[in-house]
């Protein structure tokens, strides 16, 4: 009688896992994930989509079903989706098909947001474009003192 109760727990513990709910997941660990997204890709935008992608993923509930443990999950698959976004990133970055072309012209704030809000290095920026590394620097800190100035 004692085996078929623990069978039977058994089995219960391993349907409750089966039915992953991801949206408890997410209330509990969405602020874990974003901000490890957000630390590897600086895109408020393509951090989202890949915070939905975390939770929606099919990867979660196999993962949790197999080790039982929510949050090892959510970081593995996080730090996965988000190198992987940040590839195809770098690839967009280099194969010149950026968010600026290069008839845009390149103003202070156009700099900052590709180096600080899309993460493109300076050096890809410098050579893409056709501008010293300092004079990047130069206009990034004139439109960073623009809003001290506020």
């Amino acid at each position: 009688m004692n085996e078929l109760k623990q069978s039977t727990d058994s089995a219960k513990a391993h349907a409750a896992l089966g039915s992953v709910d991801s949206l408890a997941l997410y209330n509990r660990f969405g602020a874990i994930a974003y901000g490890m997204i957000l630390q590897i890709v600086p895109q408020e935008a393509l951090a989202q989509q890949i915070l939905v992608d975390v939770f929606s993923s099919a990867e979660l509930k196999h993962c949790y079903t197999k080790t039982g443990s929510a949050l090892a999950c959510i970081i593995k698959i996080t730090r996965e989706k988000a190198f992987g976004a940040k590839q195809i990133l770098e690839k967009d970055v280099t194969n010149g098909s950026g968010s600026v072309s290069k008839k845009e012209v390149l103003t202070p704030e156009v700099l900052f947001n590709l180096s600080y809000k899309q993460g493109v290095p300076l050096d890809t920026i410098a050579s893409q474009y056709g501008i010293a590394k300092p004079d990047i620097l130069k206009a990034i800190r004139e439109y960073v003192k623009s809003f001290r100035k506020l």
